[in-house]
């Protein structure tokens, strides 16, 4: 590990260090000594030469014996004698052990001086030739003596130079070896900083956070930069009071939060919880905590806690969007689902309904009873229409219209509707903006709208209404914009929920804002909607735009081919009882009809019967045909026959099938006005 190895590089410095205190303290010791050796030496030659001057004037003060001075001319040489012989003896004693050639020139000097001392009396001749050889026998001695200490004195220089060579070479040693070591740990150091600068350039400019605990004592060992930008926290704080953090968490996350953390002791463990910004801003965070060992500086085992945090709050709302237009797509397919049996029900009923009042007196009590009737399932056609809006399954006419001029044809009908509390404010685009779409829709859609900014706004405020073209010039983009209440953030996901609704009861269907969410879907567009609390809501329509090249006007669903005399109908109905309803309806006219089960029946009788003036079929019916193929078949091959298209519920099949616009189309539920009338239509074309 990183911190081990530089702990180890410390200590090897730390020894380097004390070796060459040591040695630094030994070469001193070691040069005091040297320094008394050399000056012992030196005052023992110097003793030397004042014992060999002792000895020349001891002997010239006994050769010059025979004169006047006899007595104390001898006394002085014997003295001079005596202290010439006790500065040889005493310097040779300190080198007599280890030499035996000094011992025997001692032992004659002292011989040969013992002898000249009895000879004092002797005549002048005789003594002078004692002399002389004694002399002779203490220049031997002093050039032996002389010799050994030069010799010494130089053993002692040499044995210095070489130790202190050697000192020299053993610093130089220490040294290179410590210049080596704090260039490895200078290396060392460098390649750490690098390391660390490398991870922290990472860490302070990519989106998550990085925390580094002690798991034990809690204590922040690490924490990047980005924790600012996402908690809105200086990293000073934190460190001053590493628990403030926890006052930023959503009171209903802090006990996970708490217990994510004390897991996070035992095993890696992940938390999700939301954070509330200084603005009041909710925020989503993810945090993945991961236990980890390691070693301090005492080699001791430590528990820490590495945290990495993500901002996760638009992955949580792209998911809530998911979630929600998943459910809206759910609700959606089980509404077209239903939509078609319910229509047929619906037509049965209205149908009968219908029948039943025209079989009654005028006067009879039972008209009102069936006028009910045929009123209630009129209420559930209608309902059905909007579960089929929201579903983007409605039967739509689109055409291409100046949107400009629909919102400005509009504004005296939302004033008028809206009251003298609201305030309409239109802001119209300088631009044509041509979109195709159903008009009517669209406007049933603004008005939806504006009536809900009205609720929003029981005091009065103000509906701002703006056109324009977006940046890339492909929507109209329409702006819906109230001074109101807002929206709830807990409101706000459902509310193109169908029968979702906060108003009271009575007061809303909850499929306003549905069938403004299928309008829009359905017509290739989109909606989006902002709220702030007490600020107000803006909802934005955005629809396609259309060049000026493309058709305007409505799909007309019209006849290339008049009617032929006569009136035999073949009904092509999968439906028993739809079936028997629409024979009871034409029954009392003058419509002979010939009724088929499916569409491969309804070929056996065209095949069969040559002679039919109209074909009404249903879409949806089982089998390989359903009844725009039966219609393009007997168009391609009995172009004679005029069609009437009917369902309940159209799905997909109106954009695959292009030929579809050609055709009549009459939706169902239908009551027998309303098919008459369908077929009076087709007489006139």
């Amino acid at each position: 590990m990183p911190f081990k190895k530089e702990r180890q590089l410390m200590r090897r410095l730390e020894l380097i260090y004390l070796a060459i205190f040591v040695l630094s303290v030994l070469l001193l010791g070691l040069f005091i000594l040297r320094d008394h050796a050399v000056r012992q030496l030196n005052q023992q030659l110097q003793t030397l030469h004042y014992a060999r001057q002792d000895f020349d004037a001891g002997a010239l003060h006994i050769l010059l014996a025979d004169t006047s001075l006899v007595q104390w001319q001898r006394e002085v040489g014997q003295q001079r004698f005596a202290q010439a012989l006790a500065s040889l003896l005493e310097i040779a004693s300190e080198h007599v052990n280890s030499r035996s050639s000094l011992q025997q020139e001692i032992l004659q000097i002292k011989q040969s001086m013992e002898l000249l001392l009895s000879l004092s009396t002797a005549p002048e001749a005789e003594l002078s030739q004692q002399i002389i050889r004694l002399r002779l026998n203490i220049e031997q001695l002093y050039t032996l003596l002389n010799a050994e200490l030069q010799r010494e004195l130089k053993n002692s220089r040499y044995w210095f130079l070489s130790l202190v060579f050697s000192a020299i070479l053993l610093v130089a040693g220490l040294f290179i070896t410590l210049l080596r070591t704090e260039r490895k740990r200078a290396r060392f150091h460098k390649e750490l900083y690098d390391s660390e600068h490398r991870l922290s350039l990472i860490a302070d400019n990519i989106d998550e956070v990085f925390w580094l605990k002690n798991a034990e004592t809690g204590e922040l060992l690490y924490l990047s930069s980005t924790f600012e930008k996402l908690w809105q926290l200086p990293v000073r704080d934190i460190h001053a009071n590493p628990d403030i953090w926890l006052q930023r968490v959503h009171p209903d996350d802090r006990q996970s939060v708490h217990e994510a953390i004390a897991q996070s002791r035992l095993q890696s463990v992940s938390v999700d919880f939301r954070i509330v910004q200084p603005d009041d801003e909710i925020k989503w965070v993810c945090d993945r905590l991961f236990p980890v060992s390691t070693f301090n500086d005492n080699n001791e085992v430590i528990q820490l806690i590495i945290v990495i945090e993500s901002d996760i709050t638009q992955a949580k709302l792209l998911n809530e969007k998911l979630s929600i237009a998943q459910k809206l797509e759910s609700l959606g397919k089980l509404t077209g689902g239903i939509a078609h049996d319910f229509n047929n029900l619906l037509t049965v009923i209205m149908g009968n309904a219908q029948l039943i009042n025209d079989l009654l007196l005028p006067d009879s009590p039972l008209s009102e009873i069936a006028a009910l009737i045929v009123k209630a399932a009129e209420r559930g056609a209608s309902l059905n229409r909007q579960l089929l809006a929201f579903a983007s399954k409605q039967q739509l006419k689109p055409e291409k219209i100046d949107v400009c001029e629909l919102l400005s044809d509009m504004q005296h009908l939302l004033r008028r509707t809206m009251g003298d509390s609201i305030r309409i404010d239109y802001q119209p685009c300088p631009n044509d903006v041509y979109c195709f779409v159903d008009a009517g829709q669209l406007q049933n859609a603004l008005i939806n709208l504006c009536i809900n900014a009205k609720d929003a706004m029981p005091a009065g405020g103000t509906i701002s209404i703006s056109l324009q073209r977006s940046d890339d010039n492909n929507y109209a983009v329409i702006h819906v914009a109230d001074t109101g209440e807002g929206i709830a953030d807990s409101v706000l996901p459902h509310i193109f929920e169908p029968f979702f609704t906060t108003k009271a009861k009575q007061k809303g269907s909850g499929l306003g804002l549905s069938m403004v969410y299928g309008f829009v879907k359905q017509s290739g567009g989109n909606i989006k909607v902002k709220s702030l609390k007490s600020q107000g809501s803006c909802f934005t329509l955005l629809l396609p735009l259309c060049t000026d090249s493309e058709n305007a006007g409505s799909i007309e669903n019209v006849l290339e081919q008049p009617l032929k005399a006569g009136k035999k109908l073949l009904l092509v109905e999968d439906d028993d009882m739809v079936r028997d309803s629409v024979l009871q309806m034409l029954g009392n006219t003058d419509y002979s009809v010939v009724s088929a089960a499916n569409a491969d029946s309804g070929l056996a009788l065209l095949n069969e019967h040559l002679d039919f003036d109209i074909m009404l079929t249903d879409i949806i019916m089982p089998g390989q045909l359903n009844g725009i193929a039966l219609a393009d078949y007997v168009q391609q091959h009995f172009p004679e026959i005029a069609i009437i298209l009917t369902s309940g519920y159209v799905g997909d099949l109106q954009q695959q099938y292009s030929s579809f616009a050609s055709y009549a189309f009459l939706a169902k539920p239908f009551s027998k006005t309303q098919l008459l009338t369908a077929l009076a239509q087709l007489e006139t074309h």
